[in-house]
């Protein structure tokens, strides 16, 4: 085998020797469409929006004070339009 001699590489052939074994960058997927509360207030919102889940988490504090649960949350037209006030 022969050996390289570092003269017989080009300049723009170098690498720093930080970037020799470093991964290549992945793109980061986009999160999925949540389709159920997207058709609700007409236009996309992602799965994992956090407004999304503030307005959930909000309404549920606010439902352990009463006896009557209502997880229908997109079915309350008072919610939906609440809800895309917050995503506005």
């Amino acid at each position: 085998m022969d050996d390289i001699n570092p003269r017989d590489i080009r300049p723009d052939e170098w690498i720093p020797a930080s970037e020799a074994f470093r991964p290549k960058a992945k793109p980061r997927p986009e999160p999925a469409l949540d389709y159920e509360v997207s058709k609700a207030v007409g236009f996309h919102v992602r799965v994992n929006d956090p407004r999304v889940i503030q307005k959930v988490a909000e309404w549920r504090r606010n439902e352990r004070n009463e006896t009557e649960h209502n997880n229908n949350y997109l079915g309350d037209p008072k919610k939906v339009e609440e809800l895309r006030k917050a995503l506005r």
